[in-house]
């Protein structure tokens, strides 16, 4: 087994990690602008003499530190365990995955100016005596107040306190031949003298949504792994609290680890010799043991915040023996997660029972393992295929929406953009009997027709599947022309999104689909999916298409007048999908709020328009686990429906080199950019924020452009900054592409306007940011991989940490629909998992008292 460690202060040198900033100068742009100064000429050359200044030291050893792990990990390295002294835990932590890199800058540089701030402290170290030997030693000469605020090897110990008491202590200790030296500092470190930078740098953490690690990592406040849920208590802590490495290493050993590798110095990899060669101390009984936590999957070279998600019912079981199929399904016993004894429901009696305890994972159907994750020998188990399906998934949700669309179970795949929903994938779902969405947003028509026809010759026989119609904003008639195609194509569904008003487009699909059926109902043939995650906006599409329109409309002879007067009789979209937080367009809706909203919305709508065929809520956003599922149905979703889960499949036309990063992000990867298509507006898309500076330099446009109303007038410096990283070419160069393409649309007249407002122009140029960065994530072009944009939300990072250590971990074992029964099975476990839990608890039904 093999763990890295990284070092501390005193590991830094002028000259460390040249070769490391010429491989990585997207990085080392990043720490430099982030700190306000060359990182390169800082650890390089130094020229101020500033590498000893803890506000300096810090920053450089924790780059130079994560930089070499980079890329021993890109060398092929794998690690089982991960520890840093003092400084370096940081660098454990986020090659373990806690936190990505540019967070872990911006902490280490407030705790290294935090730690040069304190003023009436000092340290010595201490050579040749064993802690209880020293502790012994500064008790008999009155140094009660001194703590080992660094136990770093046997016989090799740091003493803290104030500057006054440890003044005195270096004298003691050399009259009693003791070798010993006062170290340069200015601070108590690691001592209970350090309390207020340890609060004020706990307001500081509490800025940061930090993650757990998911490799194991030794915490030099405890010498024990970290918890859950700890990690930011543990880093303040460490302020105030003496570093335990001997006891951290010893613990390393204890666990099976035979292999220490050194990133980032050559300094702790010696006190790991000294410890191991030393005599261990007679062991003290514990009442009980502390043991370690079961080891997690190896890190990611670009690791970054990830919390680990709510105990889920198939949260990365371990796969055991299920004890036999269940009553009358047929299948044969599959891989499940290990089963909690759940209570038995509890007769009524009085008094009433004590409540029961909260169910544990019930046995979801989880993809069987590949493998050990605990770095053991053991050869992998068989994989078993996917189980044989629950009869009771379809009937979660809806009846109605499944008879209305012809599907098997209530159960959608959203229209990702730019064909990421591709034809394959929507085929995959039809088969299954589940809805699939042809990701149409920003594909030419050519390539939707090619689509659609594909689609159609996979689902012959009017198989359900629907079609993505994303809002145009600016060219109305090009969403228009999108519709008419899809009309002759003979797409019967559509979804309809990020709309912020009911379009002619939309109403032209709706009502053409309208005939009166043999008692003078209306009889809808085009549906609408309409994706909504605002109330005023979904009252929209829950009421009658807009007279003003649809008169509009017949007056052209698009629509009849037959479907005139039926369209005044239904609602724009019997199925509305609220959409909370969710990868794409987002207004970052918090499901649990947004559902109870909706499901009034509804209620008032079929009372005041008194529809005949009822109107069915989805849900969506933040779907990727089974109790996510749950969760959704016991909200009141009729249909579940999901989308950033399906983007890392072998369906999805991502590119594979996205694919990879995305496999592995977690539930904190994810950050929030100006959407490009809506710029102007401020609308927002969630995007990939693990390994990219999209986010972020997104961001910086969309503020320039409300400070600044032209090119011109941005600041020098700044506009060479964006051409030089952002546009990788001249504004001059960017804007004839922009000019090329609005003349391909027939757009000429926006070319005019935008020469005559140069504000209008500063949103065109950057616009064209936010084409070029999605092209790098369709294309997988390795050449600009910082400046990628990939739409996608936290429920991928939860659905990956469900199937860690599973087939499924690996993007090409992934399928769209494997992927929807084992979630429909799991919701189906988990709800009767909580209906029992609730039933033990609450008791059985009282009957209803007797009258008269």
């Amino acid at each position: 087994m093999r763990a890295v460690i990284f070092p501390g202060q005193g590991a830094q040198r002028r000259g460390m990690g040249a070769e490391l900033f010429d491989a990585y100068p997207d990085a080392e742009q990043e720490a430099s602008e982030i700190l306000g100064r060359s990182i390169r000429r800082l650890c390089l050359e130094d020229p101020d003499k500033e590498l000893g200044d803890t506000r300096c030291t810090q920053p450089a050893l924790y780059v130079v530190g994560t930089l070499a792990h980079r890329r021993w990990r890109e060398d092929g390295g794998a690690a089982d365990r991960y520890a840093g002294h003092s400084l370096g835990e940081y660098c454990a932590l986020h090659a373990a995955g806690a936190f990505d890199f540019a967070t872990g800058l911006r902490l280490v540089r407030r705790r290294g100016e935090l730690m040069a701030q304190t003023r009436g402290g000092g340290m010595v170290a201490v050579l040749g005596l064993e802690p209880p030997r020293l502790r012994e030693l500064l008790d008999e000469g009155g140094f009660g107040s001194l703590v080992v605020a660094n136990d770093n090897a046997p016989a090799q110990q740091v003493v803290s306190g104030a500057v006054e008491v440890v003044g005195e202590l270096v004298p003691y200790l050399e009259a009693r031949e003791v070798r010993c030296a006062r170290l340069n500092v200015s601070g108590a470190f690691h001592s209970p003298l350090m309390a207020a930078a340890k609060d004020e740098f706990s307001r500081y953490l509490a800025e940061f949504r930090l993650g757990d690690p998911r490799v194991p990592v030794i915490a030099n406040a405890t010498a024990l792994p970290y918890p859950p849920g700890e990690t930011a208590r543990l880093l303040a802590e460490q302020v105030v609290s003496p570093v335990r490495w001997t006891e951290g290493v010893r613990h390393l050993l204890d666990a099976g680890v035979t292999e220490f590798v050194e990133l980032g110095g050559r300094v702790v990899g010696k006190l790991v010799e000294q410890i191991r060669a030393a005599p261990r101390p007679e062991p003290v009984a514990e009442t009980v043991p502390r043991p370690e936590p079961a080891p997690r999957p190896e890190a990611v070279s670009e690791p970054v915040s990830r919390p680990e998600p709510v105990s889920d019912v198939g949260s990365r079981p371990q796969a055991v023996a299920d004890p036999g199929p269940r009553p009358g399904s047929g299948a044969e016993p599959a891989l499940r997660p290990e089963p909690a004894s759940r209570p038995e429901p509890v007769a009524e009696t009085a008094p009433r029972p004590e409540p029961a305890p909260s169910p544990e994972p019930a046995r979801t159907r989880a993809p069987e393992r590949t493998g050990p994750v605990d770095g053991s020998s053991a050869p992998p188990a068989v994989p078993t295929g996917l189980p044989t399906a629950d009869e009771r998934a379809t009937h979660l949700g809806s009846e109605v929406f499944r008879r209305r669309h012809g599907l098997r179970y209530a159960y959608a795949g959203g229209g990702l953009y730019r064909g990421v929903a591709s034809p394959e994938m929507v085929v995959r779902f039809g088969r299954a009997g589940m809805l699939g969405v042809f990701g149409t947003g920003g594909l030419p028509p050519g390539e939707v027709e090619r689509g659609v026809r594909e689609i159609q010759r996979g689902l012959p026989g009017g198989r359900a599947y629907g079609v993505n119609l994303l809002a145009d904003h600016d060219d109305p008639a090009a969403e228009r022309d999108q519709v008419e195609l899809l009309l002759r194509l003979g797409v019967r569904t559509v979804e309809a999104s990020a709309f912020v008003r009911i379009t002619p487009a939309l109403v032209r699909f709706r009502a053409s689909g309208l005939r009166a059926g043999p008692d003078g109902k209306p009889v809808c043939e085009h549906r609408i999916l309409a994706k909504v995650s605002r109330p005023e906006i979904a009252a929209e599409f829950l009421a009658p298409p807009p007279r003003s329109i649809l008169d509009d409309l017949r007056a052209e002879g698009a629509l009849t007048d037959e479907q005139v007067r039926l369209a005044a009789q239904v609602p724009m979209s019997h199925d509305l999908t609220v959409e909370a937080d969710s990868g794409g367009h987002t207004d970052g809706g918090i499901a649990a709020v947004l559902m109870p909203a909706m499901l009034q919305l509804r209620q008032r709508a079929v009372r005041d328009h008194g529809y005949a065929e009822p109107i069915c809520l989805g849900l969506a956003g933040g779907i990727g686990t089974p109790s996510a599922v749950a969760a959704a149905f016991l909200l009141g979703a009729d249909y579940v429906l999901t989308g950033s889960i399906n983007q890392c499949t072998a369906e999805s036309a991502m590119s594979a080199p996205v694919k990879d990063v995305l496999q592995d992000i977690g539930v904190d990867d994810t950050g929030y950019a100006p959407a490009g298509d809506m710029f102007e507006m401020g609308a927002q898309v969630q995007v990939l924020r693990k390994g990219v500076f999209f986010p972020t330099r997104a961001n910086k446009l969309f503020a320039l452009h409300a400070h600044y109303d032209g090119w011109e007038q941005i600041p020098r410096r700044t506009r060479e900054l964006i051409e030089r990283t952002y546009f990788r070419r001249s504004a001059e160069e960017v804007w004839d592409e922009v000019c090329a393409y609005l003349r391909s649309r027939g757009r000429d007249a926006q070319i005019e306007q935008a020469e005559r407002q140069p504000k209008l122009k500063l949103a065109q140029l950057f616009r064209w940011y936010f084409h070029y960065s999605t092209k790098l994530a369709m294309s997988g072009d390795e050449h600009d991989k910082v400046n990628r944009q990939v739409h996608t939300g936290p429920a991928l990072g939860a659905f990956n940490d469900w199937v860690r250590g599973t087939a499924l971990h690996e993007w090409r074992h992934r399928h769209v629909d494997e992927i929807g029964r084992l979630l429909l099975d799991g919701a189906v476990d988990t709800i009767g998992a909580a209906v029992e839990h609730w039933q033990a608890t609450l008791g059985p039904r009282p009957e209803p008292a007797a009258v008269g």
